[in-house]
């Protein structure tokens, strides 16, 4: 997982659903967080992704949101997959277990393909922990 923009790694057990550390997207002044989730695979060998990831949010308030996007020309442009707004689909300071599929009638599958995080966020309490990323094909 590379970070970028108000992207970093942190270092606590209380916002990792297992083990010490998470993946933290926060605020980034002028522009959404983002962090961006790279897999050493060659997408074009199979016909779905399972995106499978824990999410602490903290902070958020009324439609603050964070979305899961991809990238068919590895990273110039993104288009979103799914999003999660407050307090539609969480509330803050719990964890919580996605699964998102990703098939190929949906989205081109090549050497380029990419997923990220970004965030849409008010305020420096706004940040949301990921935890337990995996990717996996079929």
């Amino acid at each position: 997982m590379s970070a970028v923009g108000g992207a970093s790694r942190t270092v606590s057990s209380t916002y990792a659903h297992k083990g010490t550390a998470a993946g933290r997207l926060g605020i980034n002044p002028g522009a959404p967080a983002s962090m961006s989730l790279k897999a050493n695979i060659d997408a074009t060998l199979f016909s779905m992704l399972r995106v499978h990831f824990w999410f602490y949010p903290t902070g958020f308030r009324y439609k603050d949101d964070f979305r899961l996007q991809y990238s068919e020309n590895g990273g110039t442009s993104w288009t979103t997959i799914t999003s999660w707004i407050y307090p539609t689909n969480f509330q803050n300071n719990g964890f919580y277990d996605a699964t998102v599929y990703i098939h190929r009638s949906q989205v081109t599958f090549n050497d380029q393909f990419r997923i990220r995080f970004t965030a849409d966020v008010s305020d420096d309490f706004d940040q949301v922990y990921f935890d337990e990323i995996e990717l996996a094909g079929k």
